[in-house]
């Protein structure tokens, strides 16, 4: 019975740790797809499924456990954490030109559309001359 408790004290530390660095990232990115008055709606979306998915865990490890064991009851939880999580995967994009996209609402309140194509136009004649130094331009 002392294995048992240990395997999921150390699971809920392990789970709950590593929930919170894959938060950010998630986050990150869904933000970068996303204008500013759909960002929190598509936020709270992945923070309820993790929520639920620790519930939905500890429920089938008591059961599978005593069932199946320790091991591998862990060992097809990475299985299925790897099913859905190399298709995600394909989903970023690395080759993106823009690492944030404005999105149409969003050039309503950061400025013209005629700022915003001003701006890529010159960063497009910054990549068409590799020794002018390049400008940054920041946003708010």
């Amino acid at each position: 019975m002392s294995n048992y408790i240990g395997v999921l004290l150390f699971m809920g530390f392990f789970c709950g740790s590593t929930s919170g660095l894959c938060i950010h990232s998630i986050l990150c990115i869904l933000f970068k797809y996303f204008s500013s008055s759909a960002q929190t709606r598509a936020a709270g979306i992945p923070s309820a499924g993790g929520a639920m998915a620790v519930v939905l865990v500890t429920i089938a490890y008591e059961k599978f456990i005593p069932i199946y064991g320790w091991r591998f009851t862990i060992q097809m939880t990475s299985v299925f954490a790897a099913i859905f999580a190399i298709p995600a995967s394909f989903l970023i994009s690395l080759k993106e030109k823009h690492f944030r996209r404005i999105s149409l609402e969003e050039d309503k309140t950061n400025g013209s559309l005629k700022n915003i194509q001003k701006l890529h136009q010159e960063e497009e004649a910054d990549e068409e001359h590799p020794m002018r130094p390049k400008t940054r331009h920041m946003t708010s």
